[in-house]
């Protein structure tokens, strides 16, 4: 491989702390509250909260801050509590913060609304005990959310005999008077339904979360507005993900300070990574003065993201902007008569640990790889999104890339933020069988046709089964897959009619030649839909897909020119992403793969967004070496670039986000096939380990599958090639071992010894108690190894 060497020593210096820290710091948020699985037992029995507000329906971006005050006796093992809000709350339990930004975005169907468990239990104590919840309602729609049009919360949960639920009259409540309205200020972009924040500390009503405080007249009763199942909020679902991660408030690693001129100032606060954060300040200075906090992604892709103002009272004082905000940097810029005594963060988002790996020595890959495995972390909350800044949005191509990025680089209960959005893309889907995305929706009912197809296809939900063995979900998601398909007319040779829908999108970029994409997503649509069909036992229609796929297949050949593939309405260069579609779709026949490969060596025409797909194809024929000169040529600038994510476009301004999912897909990609670790059988209970070194001496991959830690750690040097593999319990792992494996010495593989016992020589398996052979093909040598940790060592020919 032609790698630009002259470089790398430079680069592991400037990427030191990238490379050096995890993703996730060892101090890292700490977890939330215990919750039940969205499979637990429903606790507490019949709902006998009620929904309750001010006796407005809103207004829109109010705060309100609620109490209960109770005395309880013996605190019963468990006490669950069950909370809906539109939009988000949090509570706190006898002064303790135990739940950061509950509630889900709405909802899980287009009425619908998602609840909140929690076990309040370590949180009370026999006698006096507080719960206090701070509410907050947007009034706003968006890409991510529906606005139920009024303002609510509702807490249903009993201790010891005692009503805990709002309704019941003993909660109390006060519209919070420091929160502000944004009106007449720059807002959020349409797409966000989160409001910026403002807070004007001279309305502040101290520390009311805390039990000691004095609830007075200010406080009222809250008004019942339903019960359970009412509209506007509709029935209620429990949250299938976990409730967030949470840290305490943390000073910033680095404070870097501007002049503005006539004494005002920005003070940056550097983040040590991409984060979700809520900033925090402590200020002493004069009254009624502004200071704006916003992140360096607040101006993304040409747009607004989410802000906060605070307005000082006087003398010493502390806030925190409990809009989450996402970036590198925070800002804040402070007027004259500002005293900064400290500033610093608190970090939050979904729990999910960084538990897979991949460590090549190589500067460039390493460094790509944990960018994308950042790039996805700071991409999770509500739902895996687009970016966590302009859009926070659940478009689904972006998510298709993204699962095998969840898959490969963090633990298996991230996968459960899927399960949740193939679950809301099937309930929104039209009554005409369309499929559309994002949703949940307020503002947009748009189907982009290909993303969809990506969706239901084989790198969507099929995958997703392949990565969980999650059948339920599938046997969910069918239906809407088997109706959605068939909403495409077939034509000439079996062809898909091109189907524009609402958005006929393709990729950024020159050069798409959408007819051929199209084609290839709906043959890859098939193939999911095949398998899905297959594992659900409808043989039948399983058949029948791949009838209709056989015939794509025959009439795909009209597309081929004799040099490449071209659909006859593109009159520009050949597409890179419609020949690498076409062969990952079994589109294109292996003698023709040389010419595919030549093409994806001349034309670049791909966006982050497809170059998974174009990087993917090289691979798949066997032309990793090529996957790898191209995947640095391409993610050159990004790898060099000081952010610790990846970019929506190759060049991230003035139109892209700096922090999109979709850049990603290199990372699952160098866990695949250059650490080799890929599922076989659904759940990962059969796994491929099939490492290529390439111009690499050594590599160690991990990936956490649903049994536990599935790891290889490969690397050779003359006499010996090593393989290390750690296999799950549950799981038997298929072991490939290169027969030119010492080819770069000049050797040639002999004998292959497992854990010191010889195994094979000299073209014939060796009786062994340890592994099976199973066979000799395709330059490789084929072996079973069960649960365990195996060592083989492939040595040269005597």
């Amino acid at each position: 491989m032609k790698v630009r060497r002259r470089w790398l020593a430079a680069l592991a210096g400037a990427l030191g702390l990238l490379m050096a820290a995890p993703v996730w710091p060892s101090a890292g948020p700490r977890a939330g509250p215990r919750v039940a699985a969205a499979a637990d037992a429903e606790p507490g029995g019949p709902w006998t909260g009620r929904w309750v507000w001010s006796p407005k329906a809103g207004p829109r971006n109010t705060w309100l801050a609620l109490r209960l005050d109770v005395d309880l006796g013996e605190i019963p093992e468990s006490v669950p509590a069950r909370i809906a809000v539109d939009s988000k709350y949090w509570l706190w339990v006898n002064g303790e913060l135990v739940v950061f930004e509950g509630g889900l975005k709405r909802g899980p169907t287009p009425d619908g609304t998602y609840y909140d468990r929690v076990d309040l239990a370590p949180h009370l104590r026999p006698g006096p005990n507080t719960l206090a919840v701070l509410a907050w309602y947007w009034g706003r729609q968006g890409l991510s959310h529906r606005s139920s049009g009024r303002g609510g919360v509702l807490v249903d949960a009993r201790a010891g005999g005692v009503d805990l639920s709002t309704g019941s009259g003993a909660w109390r409540y006060r519209v919070h008077p420091a929160y502000g309205r944004d009106e007449g200020r720059p807002r959020p972009n349409f797409r966000l339904p989160e409001r910026d924040v403002r807070y004007d500390a001279r309305r502040d009503p101290g520390p009311w979360t805390a039990p000691e405080y004095p609830v007075d007249g200010r406080w009222g009763v809250p008004t019942v507005k339903g019960q359970p199942g009412d509209p506007p909020w509709g029935q209620l679902q429990p949250r299938p993900v976990p409730l967030w991660r949470f840290s305490e408030i943390r000073p910033y690693g680095r404070v870097t300070t501007e002049d503005l001129g006539g004494g005002a100032r920005r003070i940056v606060g550097h983040l040590p990574h991409a984060a979700q954060v809520t900033p925090w300040l402590e200020v002493a200075g004069d009254a009624g003065l502004e200071v704006d906090i916003r992140t360096d992604a607040y101006w993304s892709g040409g747009d607004t993201s989410v802000r906060a103002e605070y307005v000082t009272r006087a003398g010493r004082q502390s806030f925190e902007a409990l809009g989450w905000m996402a970036g590198h940097r925070v800002e804040y810029t402070i007027p004259a008569g500002v005293e900064v005594l400290a500033v610093g963060y608190r970090e939050s988002g979904y729990p999910a640990d960084l538990a897979g790996a991949f460590h090549s020595g190589d500067p460039f890959l390493d460094a790509l790889w944990r960018k994308g495995a950042r790039t996805l972390a700071v991409n999770l909350r509500d739902s895996p999104m687009d970016c966590p800044d302009r859009e926070r949005a659940q478009w689904w191509g972006d998510l298709v890339i993204g699962l095998d990025m969840a898959a490969y680089a963090l633990d298996p209960v991230t996968l459960a933020s899927w399960r949740k959005g193939m679950a809301e893309l099937v309930a929104w889907r039209r009554d005409d069988g369309v499929l559309y995305s994002p949703v949940p929706e307020g503002k947009w009912k748009r189907e982009l046709p290909q993303q969809m197809l990506a969706a239901v296809g084989h790198y969507g939900f099929w995958t997703y089964y392949l990565h969980t063995g999650d059948r339920e979900a599938l046997e969910a998601a069918y239906p809407a897959v088997r109706d959605y398909l068939a909403l495409w007319r077939r034509g000439d040779g079996g062809r898909v009619v091109p189907r524009p829908g609402d958005w006929d999108w393709s990729d950024w970029g020159e050069e798409v030649d959408a007819e051929i994409l199209e084609n290839a997503w709906y043959a890859l649509g098939l193939r999911g839909a095949s398998s899905m069909a297959t594992v659900l036992g409808l043989r039948g229609e399983a058949a029948a897909y791949d009838r209709r796929l056989g015939e794509l297949r025959t009439g795909f050949e009209a597309f081929w020119t004799g040099a490449a593939y071209r659909s006859p309405g593109h009159g520009g260069r050949p597409d890179d992403r419609a020949h690498a579609l076409a062969v990952l779709a079994g589109l294109v026949p292996r003698a023709r793969w040389d010419a595919v490969a030549e093409v994806l060596a001349t034309e670049e025409h791909a966006s982050p967004y497809f170059e998974k797909y174009v990087l993917e194809a090289l691979f798949h024929m066997g032309r990793g070496e090529r996957a790898l000169e191209r995947m640095e040529r391409r993610y050159w600038q990004m790898v060099h670039a000081p952010w610790t994510t990846l970019w929506e476009l190759w060049d991230p301004v003035p139109h892209g986000t700096r922090m999109h999912l979709w850049a990603g897909g290199p990372t699952p990609l160098l866990s695949r096939f250059v650490g080799g670790l890929s599922p076989l059988e659904p759940a990962w209970r059969r796994i491929r380990v099939r490492p290529e070194l390439h111009h690499l001496h050594h590599v160690e991959t991990t990936v956490a599958t649903p049994g536990g830690a599935m790891t290889a750690t490969v690397s050779r040097r003359a006499g010996c090639f090593d393989l290390e593999v750690q296999v799950p319990r549950g799981s038997v792992a298929e072991v490939e071992l290169p027969l030119d494996a010492l080819a770069p010495f000049g050797q040639r593989l002999g004998a292959v010894e497992v854990d010191g016992e010889v195994v094979w020589r000299r073209g014939a398996a060796v009786p062994s108690s340890t592994v099976i052979f199973l066979e000799e093909g395709g330059g490789r040598l084929r072996f079973e190894a069960g649960a365990g940790t195996w060592t083989f060592r492939g040595l040269p020919d005597d």
